[in-house]
């Protein structure tokens, strides 16, 4: 399994912003313009094995931790363990003893709450702890999301993540 940049090609770039659309209403990603002015942080990768394109992986690194930010199998391949592959290598590739992060929606209805166990079964953990994520774009709300990480937050730490994240990823100056 390999993780391209979505910049290695004209192919990758249509790909990756393909299923970003088809994966993720407008209020849970940025546009492409916004992804192409990120900073030397952000990542995303075209998850491709044997030269078959399956997958996106966005992520940002932010020393302390990593954030995933978005993370997506196309339709037709779901179900079939290609995400648990993809999540363990990119696991197994960032290292374990790294704290990493990501925000899922709240649960109440099934796809939700299968996300949720997808990740616990990976090893991550549900954070207690309020967490609304900030708009992608101007006129858009706030959303109720819970944050999920790999070690459990402190409140201490959850707040640093928070603040990384509504400043780095979302422009939110202040919390």
């Amino acid at each position: 399994m390999f993780f391209a940049p979505y910049t290695q090609s004209t192919e990758h770039r249509h790909f990756a912003q393909m299923l970003m659309e088809e994966a993720f209403p407008p209020e849970e990603r940025p546009t492409f313009a916004h992804i192409d002015n990120r900073g030397s942080n952000y990542h995303l990768c075209v998850i491709e094995q044997n030269g078959t394109k399956l997958g996106i992986f966005a992520y940002w690194n932010f020393g302390t931790f990593l954030y995933i930010e978005h993370f997506a199998i196309g339709n037709k391949l779901r179900n079939n363990g290609i995400g648990s592959e993809a999540l363990n290598h990119f696991l197994q590739n960032t290292g374990y003893n790294r704290q990493i992060v990501l925000e899922v929606e709240m649960p109440g209805n099934p796809l939700p709450t299968r996300r949720i166990e997808f990740y616990k079964r990976h090893g991550f953990v549900e954070n207690a702890f309020q967490y609304l994520q900030p708009p992608y774009r101007t006129g858009d709300g706030f959303l109720p999301m819970a944050i999920m990480s790999h070690q459990p937050l402190q409140k201490e730490d959850f707040e640093n993540v928070k603040q990384t994240l509504y400043t780095e990823v979302y422009g939110v100056l202040s919390v």
